[in-house]
């Protein structure tokens, strides 16, 4: 009876973790992330495409596209982690685990929001 009742108690726990809700929030995430980094590389181009003519830009306008430069430095090898087999699983745990930022701004600032929330929550 008991071993019955702890199977249907990490049964439940499997639900939670994987309910249609709780995977159709985690996708919406990937996606907005996603195009947050897109629409950022492509100013990162236009500012690109302006200095290309000679136009002015503003000494902002060039930080930006520097740190859009960086991110995209990022993102190949992520992406070349997450192309391995076992990829899904070992790239969370990198990010988690190395001290540098393996994952473009856009995720990293979730991260950073997310462990904001936690300080928030245990004070």
């Amino acid at each position: 009876m008991v071993v019955k009742n702890i199977l249907a108690g990490i049964s439940n726990a499997q639900q939670l973790l994987l309910s249609p809700e709780r995977l159709r929030n985690i996708f919406k995430d990937i996606g907005l992330k996603t195009w947050g980094e897109i629409k950022e590389t492509g100013d990162m181009l236009e500012i690109l495409w302006k200095l290309s003519l000679n136009m002015d830009v503003s000494q902002e306008e060039k930080e930006r596209a520097y740190e859009q430069a960086k991110d995209l430095a990022k993102t190949i090898p992520a992406f070349g982690i997450f192309l391995l087999p076992g990829g899904m699983v070992l790239l969370p745990l990198l990010a988690k685990i190395v001290p540098w930022e393996i994952l473009p701004s856009q995720f990293a600032q979730g991260k950073k929001d997310k462990e904001k929330s936690d300080k928030t929550e245990e004070s």
